[in-house]
Protein backbone atom coordinates (compact mmCIF):
# COMPACT_ATOMS: atom_id res chain seq x y z
CA UNK A 1 0.00 0.00 0.00
CA UNK A 2 1.07 3.61 -0.96
CA UNK A 3 1.42 5.92 1.99
CA UNK A 4 1.69 9.48 2.39
CA UNK A 5 1.68 10.96 5.73
CA UNK A 6 1.35 14.45 6.23
CA UNK A 7 4.82 15.16 7.60
CA UNK A 8 6.05 12.53 4.59
CA UNK A 9 4.42 15.86 2.31
CA UNK A 10 6.24 18.42 4.32
CA UNK A 11 9.25 16.89 3.24
CA UNK A 12 8.01 16.50 -0.46
CA UNK A 13 7.21 19.78 -0.55
CA UNK A 14 10.34 21.09 1.04
CA UNK A 15 12.66 19.21 -1.04
CA UNK A 16 11.16 20.04 -4.27
CA UNK A 17 11.33 23.68 -3.71
CA UNK A 18 15.17 23.63 -2.81
CA UNK A 19 15.57 21.53 -5.58
CA UNK A 20 14.22 24.28 -7.99
CA UNK A 21 15.82 27.08 -6.07
CA UNK A 22 19.07 26.06 -7.47
CA UNK A 23 17.65 26.37 -11.22
CA UNK A 24 17.16 29.09 -13.70
CA UNK A 25 15.02 29.76 -16.10
CA UNK A 26 13.51 32.59 -17.88
CA UNK A 27 9.31 32.78 -17.85
CA UNK A 28 7.18 36.27 -17.81
CA UNK A 29 3.73 36.53 -17.32
CA UNK A 30 1.27 39.12 -18.47
CA UNK A 31 -2.16 40.02 -17.21
CA UNK A 32 -4.47 38.38 -20.04
CA UNK A 33 -2.23 35.21 -20.60
CA UNK A 34 -3.98 32.11 -20.62
CA UNK A 35 -3.55 28.61 -19.25
CA UNK A 36 -4.30 25.36 -19.40
CA UNK A 37 -3.85 23.15 -15.94
CA UNK A 38 -3.70 19.64 -15.29
CA UNK A 39 -3.06 18.15 -12.07
CA UNK A 40 -3.75 15.21 -9.68
CA UNK A 41 -4.00 14.47 -5.68
CA UNK A 42 -3.18 11.93 -3.38
CA UNK A 43 -4.61 11.44 0.22
CA UNK A 44 -3.04 7.58 1.60
CA UNK A 45 -2.10 6.01 5.15
CA UNK A 46 -2.36 3.01 6.54
CA UNK A 47 -2.86 2.63 10.45
CA UNK A 48 -2.34 -0.33 12.92
CA UNK A 49 -3.24 -0.26 16.07
CA UNK A 50 -1.55 -3.56 18.17
CA UNK A 51 -3.16 -3.06 21.15
CA UNK A 52 -6.56 -3.76 19.81
CA UNK A 53 -5.36 -5.84 16.39
CA UNK A 54 -7.18 -3.21 14.07
CA UNK A 55 -5.80 -2.19 11.07
CA UNK A 56 -7.10 1.03 9.06
CA UNK A 57 -6.51 1.36 5.01
CA UNK A 58 -7.32 5.21 3.20
CA UNK A 59 -6.67 5.42 0.09
CA UNK A 60 -7.80 8.88 -2.53
CA UNK A 61 -7.54 10.22 -5.92
CA UNK A 62 -8.43 12.95 -7.44
CA UNK A 63 -7.99 14.52 -11.14
CA UNK A 64 -8.49 18.58 -11.58
CA UNK A 65 -8.59 19.55 -15.30
CA UNK A 66 -8.98 23.77 -15.38
CA UNK A 67 -8.62 26.76 -17.39
CA UNK A 68 -6.88 30.01 -16.00
CA UNK A 69 -6.18 33.75 -16.94
CA UNK A 70 -3.46 36.03 -15.57
CA UNK A 71 -5.76 38.70 -14.22
CA UNK A 72 -2.65 40.55 -13.35
CA UNK A 73 1.36 38.93 -13.96
CA UNK A 74 1.11 37.48 -10.25
CA UNK A 75 -2.74 36.76 -10.19
CA UNK A 76 -4.18 33.65 -11.64
CA UNK A 77 -7.88 33.21 -12.09
CA UNK A 78 -9.53 29.47 -12.77
CA UNK A 79 -12.47 27.77 -13.73
CA UNK A 80 -12.35 23.58 -13.55
CA UNK A 81 -13.66 20.21 -12.49
CA UNK A 82 -12.54 17.68 -10.21
CA UNK A 83 -13.14 13.87 -10.29
CA UNK A 84 -12.72 11.59 -7.50
CA UNK A 85 -12.82 7.92 -5.70
CA UNK A 86 -11.68 7.18 -2.33
CA UNK A 87 -11.08 3.61 -0.89
CA UNK A 88 -11.03 2.78 2.89
CA UNK A 89 -10.84 -0.52 4.93
CA UNK A 90 -11.13 -1.71 8.60
CA UNK A 91 -10.65 -5.11 10.13
CA UNK A 92 -10.07 -6.08 13.55
CA UNK A 93 -11.07 -9.01 15.54
CA UNK A 94 -14.73 -8.00 15.89
CA UNK A 95 -15.01 -6.07 12.40
CA UNK A 96 -14.16 -6.00 8.82
CA UNK A 97 -15.93 -3.27 6.68
CA UNK A 98 -14.98 -1.57 3.23
CA UNK A 99 -15.96 1.41 1.82
CA UNK A 100 -16.18 3.27 -1.48
CA UNK A 101 -16.81 6.34 -2.63
CA UNK A 102 -17.07 8.34 -6.08
CA UNK A 103 -17.10 12.00 -6.74
CA UNK A 104 -17.70 15.08 -9.15
CA UNK A 105 -17.93 18.74 -8.84
CA UNK A 106 -16.72 22.16 -10.20
CA UNK A 107 -14.46 24.54 -8.70
CA UNK A 108 -13.30 28.50 -8.98
CA UNK A 109 -10.58 30.40 -7.34
CA UNK A 110 -7.82 32.42 -7.21
CA UNK A 111 -3.68 31.84 -7.31
CA UNK A 112 -2.06 34.23 -6.02
CA UNK A 113 2.07 34.00 -7.07
CA UNK A 114 4.62 35.31 -5.00
CA UNK A 115 8.18 35.46 -6.08
CA UNK A 116 11.22 33.84 -3.94
CA UNK A 117 14.01 33.65 -6.31
CA UNK A 118 15.16 32.43 -9.74
CA UNK A 119 11.13 32.43 -11.54
CA UNK A 120 10.21 29.96 -8.52
CA UNK A 121 7.18 30.99 -6.63
CA UNK A 122 4.97 30.37 -3.34
CA UNK A 123 1.54 30.53 -4.31
CA UNK A 124 -1.53 30.94 -1.80
CA UNK A 125 -4.44 29.53 -4.13
CA UNK A 126 -8.72 30.29 -2.47
CA UNK A 127 -11.01 28.54 -3.94
CA UNK A 128 -14.76 27.19 -3.39
CA UNK A 129 -16.47 24.10 -4.57
CA UNK A 130 -19.95 22.44 -5.39
CA UNK A 131 -19.56 18.06 -5.10
CA UNK A 132 -21.82 15.64 -5.20
CA UNK A 133 -21.09 11.64 -4.75
CA UNK A 134 -21.79 8.81 -3.47
CA UNK A 135 -20.52 5.76 -1.77
CA UNK A 136 -21.30 2.57 -0.12
CA UNK A 137 -19.89 0.45 2.72
CA UNK A 138 -19.55 -3.46 3.53
CA UNK A 139 -19.79 -4.84 7.05
CA UNK A 140 -18.90 -8.66 5.90
CA UNK A 141 -19.11 -9.66 9.84
CA UNK A 142 -22.47 -7.91 10.62
CA UNK A 143 -24.26 -8.54 7.39
CA UNK A 144 -25.51 -4.85 6.96
CA UNK A 145 -24.67 -2.24 3.51
CA UNK A 146 -24.99 1.49 4.07
CA UNK A 147 -25.26 3.47 1.11
CA UNK A 148 -25.00 7.36 0.95
CA UNK A 149 -25.13 10.33 -1.42
CA UNK A 150 -23.84 13.31 -0.22
CA UNK A 151 -23.77 17.17 -1.61
CA UNK A 152 -20.62 19.62 -0.33
CA UNK A 153 -19.67 22.91 -1.24
CA UNK A 154 -17.05 24.76 0.35
CA UNK A 155 -13.58 26.95 0.61
CA UNK A 156 -10.57 25.82 0.84
CA UNK A 157 -6.90 27.63 1.01
CA UNK A 158 -4.32 25.50 -0.92
CA UNK A 159 -1.05 26.47 -0.47
CA UNK A 160 2.10 25.54 -2.85
CA UNK A 161 4.67 26.18 -5.35
CA UNK A 162 5.07 26.95 -8.92
CA UNK A 163 8.30 26.78 -11.06
CA UNK A 164 8.67 27.07 -15.01
CA UNK A 165 10.22 24.47 -16.61
CA UNK A 166 10.72 26.62 -19.77
CA UNK A 167 8.90 29.57 -21.27
CA UNK A 168 5.66 27.35 -21.67
CA UNK A 169 5.24 24.54 -19.33
CA UNK A 170 4.84 25.27 -15.32
CA UNK A 171 5.34 22.81 -12.72
CA UNK A 172 2.98 22.91 -9.40
CA UNK A 173 2.97 21.29 -6.04
CA UNK A 174 1.38 21.63 -2.88
CA UNK A 175 -1.44 21.03 -0.59
CA UNK A 176 -4.97 20.56 -1.64
CA UNK A 177 -7.10 22.51 0.98
CA UNK A 178 -5.02 22.86 3.94
CA UNK A 179 -7.25 24.62 5.45
CA UNK A 180 -11.20 24.79 4.59
CA UNK A 181 -14.64 25.47 5.44
CA UNK A 182 -17.53 23.21 4.66
CA UNK A 183 -21.33 22.48 3.92
CA UNK A 184 -22.09 18.84 4.12
CA UNK A 185 -25.39 16.99 3.18
CA UNK A 186 -25.13 13.60 3.09
CA UNK A 187 -28.48 10.91 2.97
CA UNK A 188 -27.90 7.62 5.13
CA UNK A 189 -29.53 4.17 4.19
CA UNK A 190 -28.42 0.98 6.07
CA UNK A 191 -29.71 -2.07 4.66
CA UNK A 192 -29.76 -5.95 6.22
CA UNK A 193 -28.31 -8.62 4.34
CA UNK A 194 -31.58 -9.25 3.01
CA UNK A 195 -32.49 -5.72 1.55
CA UNK A 196 -34.75 -4.51 4.44
CA UNK A 197 -33.86 -0.99 5.19
CA UNK A 198 -32.82 -0.79 8.83
CA UNK A 199 -32.67 2.82 8.97
CA UNK A 200 -32.63 6.15 6.77
CA UNK A 201 -30.71 9.72 8.17
CA UNK A 202 -30.32 12.77 6.72
CA UNK A 203 -27.03 14.56 7.97
CA UNK A 204 -26.37 18.27 7.32
CA UNK A 205 -23.31 20.00 9.00
CA UNK A 206 -20.85 22.86 8.51
CA UNK A 207 -17.62 22.46 9.88
CA UNK A 208 -14.00 23.67 9.77
CA UNK A 209 -10.96 21.43 8.60
CA UNK A 210 -7.54 21.70 9.09
CA UNK A 211 -5.62 19.51 7.08
CA UNK A 212 -6.91 17.88 4.18
CA UNK A 213 -10.41 16.97 3.82
CA UNK A 214 -12.27 13.81 1.78
CA UNK A 215 -14.85 15.76 -0.04
CA UNK A 216 -13.00 17.98 -2.06
CA UNK A 217 -9.19 17.49 -3.43
CA UNK A 218 -7.61 15.87 -0.95
CA UNK A 219 -4.10 15.82 0.20
CA UNK A 220 -0.75 16.75 -1.99
CA UNK A 221 -1.49 17.78 -5.20
CA UNK A 222 1.05 17.93 -8.17
CA UNK A 223 0.29 19.23 -11.55
CA UNK A 224 1.69 21.05 -15.14
CA UNK A 225 0.11 24.33 -16.48
CA UNK A 226 0.40 24.95 -20.32
CA UNK A 227 0.72 28.79 -21.21
CA UNK A 228 -1.25 29.93 -24.35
Amino acid sequence: MFTLKFNDMKKILLYTGLAFVAIKTNAQFTAGQKLINGSFSINADNNTNKLTNENRKNFGLSVNPSFGKFTTNTTIKNWGFVVGFNNSSIENSVLEGKSNSFRVGLQYGYTKLYPIVNNFFFTMGVGINATIGAGKTDYNLVSINNTSKFLNTGIGISPGFMFPLNKKILLQTGFSNLASLQFNAENRTEKSATGVVVSEVNINKIEFSGGTTAYSSSGIFIGFSLLL
